[in-house]
């Protein structure tokens, strides 16, 4: 193990190392090794891992991009017979995740809706 590499660094450099000697010519990084890389680069920086791996910075980038969570939408009901909040600003943290929405006018129901899906999924 290099003194200067972390555990992860290590394992990760010989898995890169070990499918650069067997790999047939012209093959493409598996998925795997992609993951690995890919954790490096959360706990480093893409710019470290992508030297320590000797893979392309641009394509790491890139993966790491494809990668990220993606948001999901969610469609609130037609307008309900509740009161409405005007000019209401929803705040809602949960770990990490931080998100601010305004709306110009929701109904209570609805509102109470978006709240409970965020909190189901987060």
């Amino acid at each position: 193990m290099n003194p200067n590499c972390t555990e992860d660094e290590d394992l990760a450099v010989k898995a890169f190392e070990h499918w650069r000697a067997t790999r047939a010519k012209k093959c493409s990084i598996p998925s795997d090794l992609w993951d690995m890389a890919i954790d490096l680069a959360k706990k480093t920086s893409a710019f470290s891992a992508s030297k320590v791996l000797r893979v392309n910075y641009g394509a790491l980038q890139e993966k790491i991009r494809s990668r990220s969570e993606k948001y999901e939408f969610s469609e609130l009901k037609p307008p309900s017979t509740l009161p409405k909040f005007n000019g209401c600003t929803l705040k809602m943290t949960k770990g990490e995740l931080q998100v601010e929405i305004k709306f110009e006018a929701i109904a209570q129901d609805n509102l109470l809706e978006f709240i409970l899906k965020f909190k189901d999924r987060t």
